[in-house]
């Protein structure tokens, strides 16, 4: 039996369709944080409370992660963050530079002062040999301090958890509960409603109102499915980046949720595109075959025709093969022939002249009001 080697499973069989459907599903959750407060209206099996609990605990962790990372490996924390350093120890300012054997630093204009200013200078804030050695000594004695102080513990980053974020996640999760339980009590109420819907945005009613200033502007961008498509993402992402500068955690969630919204609607829009296109085409090819079927199905003795142009046809090739259009020209053929040698039928008048002719049956007479009478006999 030969030895087989390890079967490659999961993610790496996949075909290049089935790995972006499943992107698509998992970019869906992060999606629905961002959907739901954007969004009226969303179907009921579209707010499963499973997917709901997932997400508020992906945002919790998320938030749990951005409060206790090191601000250098946080990915929520800003440039100027991570360009500083680990621990928060305040930092004594740099002492000034003051030259050898002087009791103050060089003035700002030294660069402009003549030679008579600068030997004045020198000579007024010039150290004596003693006081030198009292400067080094101090210098040497302050050094060894700091080497033999311990070093402070880091300041903790964040306070253990981002606020913003975890406050976020909890309004998901008692917003979506509210709107499953609010879609289901309007099931009951017998209102119509689609339970895998993805809601009616927020802003349409206000492009409704604003149609004739916004449709110069806006143009194609008004319609419901574009504003789906591009309105409600690029407005969760302006919110993001608004946001950002207050909480880092919850400024980066709501730009990768409006990022994975966009992505997600514009695979339903290429999806329910497809499904239209199909069902036109179906129609078209319908149309198309049955013209065929009676075309074929007549019983003509005439040759057949050309194939009408692609033009005339949806761009449907129509026509048959050369080697099948031969066949049904040799089967019409051989009809001809076998209808020219068989006999004739004659005529029905024909018919009935050869037939000999049969005599009539005599027809026994009826009395009114009696019984039927033989002929050799009379009525009394």
């Amino acid at each position: 039996m030969p030895i087989e080697g390890p079967s490659q499973s999961g993610f790496s069989q996949m075909t290049m369709r089935q790995k972006r459907e499943f992107i698509v599903g998992l970019l869906y959750y992060p999606a629905l944080s961002l959907q739901i407060f954007i969004r009226k209206h969303s179907g009921f099996r579209h707010l499963k409370p499973g997917r709901i609990i997932g997400v508020t605990l992906l945002m919790w962790l998320i938030a749990l992660i951005a409060g206790h990372v090191p601000a250098t490996l946080n990915p929520f924390r800003s440039a100027p963050a991570l360009l500083a350093p680990a621990t928060s120890v305040p930092q004594a300012p740099p002492p000034s530079i003051i030259p050898d054997g002087l009791d103050a630093p060089l003035p700002a204009n030294w660069a402009r002062m003549d030679a008579i200013s600068r030997y004045q200078w020198v000579h007024r804030h010039q150290l004596s040999p003693q006081q030198l050695e009292e400067r080094h000594a101090r210098e040497a004695a302050q050094a060894q301090r700091q080497q033999q102080a311990p070093m402070p513990s880091p300041a903790p980053q964040g306070g253990g958890i981002s606020k913003g974020l975890a406050f976020f996640a909890l309004a998901f999760l008692v917003w979506g509960l509210v709107q499953r339980r609010l879609r289901w009590r309007d099931l009951c109420r017998g209102v119509r409603w689609h339970t895998y819907s993805r809601g009616v945005s927020y802003v349409m009613p206000v492009l409704d109102r604003g149609r004739s200033i916004l449709a110069p502007l806006l143009g194609p961008l008004m319609k419901e499915p574009n504003v789906m498509r591009f309105i409600d993402p690029l407005l969760g992402f302006a919110a993001g980046a608004f946001v950002y500068h207050f909480s880092h955690a919850l400024g980066g969630w709501l730009i990768f949720s409006a990022i994975a919204l966009y992505i997600v609607e514009q695979a339903v829009y290429e999806r329910e595109l497809n499904i239209s296109l199909d069902q036109l085409d179906t129609i078209l090819l319908s149309e198309v075959l049955s013209e065929g079927v009676r075309h074929f199905s007549s019983r003509t003795e005439a040759a057949l025709e050309p194939p009408p142009p692609m033009e005339d046809t949806a761009g449907i090739p129509t026509g048959l093969a050369p080697d099948i259009e031969a066949q049904i020209e040799a089967r019409r053929a051989r009809q001809k022939a076998k209808q020219y040698t068989a006999p004739s039928p004659e005529p029905l008048d024909a018919m009935r002249e050869h037939q000999p002719e049969q005599a009539e049956a005599p027809v026994a007479p009826v009395v009114m009001g009696g019984d039927v009478a033989p002929d050799d006999e009379t009525v009394l």
